[in-house]
């Protein structure tokens, strides 16, 4: 996100960086140029970043890791729409003006959701995803008798029994 993020800049299609952003919380917007308070905003913006991701690895481990790619969309949208716009809207950064920002915006953050949502199934350890494949995972809820077969039309008892069996 942070190279796509500095691409798109150097290719003049967004006016600020996300370190730009991050560094008007701790100056005034027009010393964030500056070198000392750029690097300022760049670990503000990796810290907020890291911490955006926590929520995320939380929603896969409850929810488990199938379509994970998707999850991290969403959530890296969710994302986009309390600390980009929520921020421009509360004031704590001014807003920005040009919509090839807002697009540019929203394209680092897919790539960011995409990316943390990779590296989370990729990284951590796969027991603590729940299984998304919740049938037969209850002994109780599984048939035993020929009876609870009879409720299913065309289905055969003996051949029922022989897959038990195996």
């Amino acid at each position: 996100m942070a190279t796509s993020n500095i691409l798109l800049y150097n290719f003049k299609k967004t006016e600020v960086t996300y370190a730009h952003i991050a560094g008007q919380f701790f100056v005034n917007p027009l010393r964030t140029k500056q070198r000392k308070n750029f690097i300022l905003g760049e670990l503000l913006h990796l810290a907020v970043g890291s911490v955006s991701g926590i929520p995320l690895l939380y929603m896969l481990k409850k929810t488990g890791k199938d379509h994970y790619l998707s999850k991290g969309l969403v959530a890296s949208m969710l994302t986009w729409g309390v600390l980009y716009t929520g921020g421009q809207k509360v004031g704590l950064f001014k807003k920005l003006r040009l919509t090839k920002t807002h697009y540019s915006s929203a394209w680092n953050n897919t790539i960011y959701g995409l990316a943390t949502a990779q590296a989370i199934v990729l990284i951590a350890n796969p027991t603590i995803f729940t299984s998304s494949n919740k049938i037969n995972q209850d002994a109780s809820k599984q048939f035993t008798t020929k009876n609870d077969y009879s409720n299913f039309v065309g289905t055969n008892y003996e051949y029922a029994q022989s897959q038990q069996l195996h």
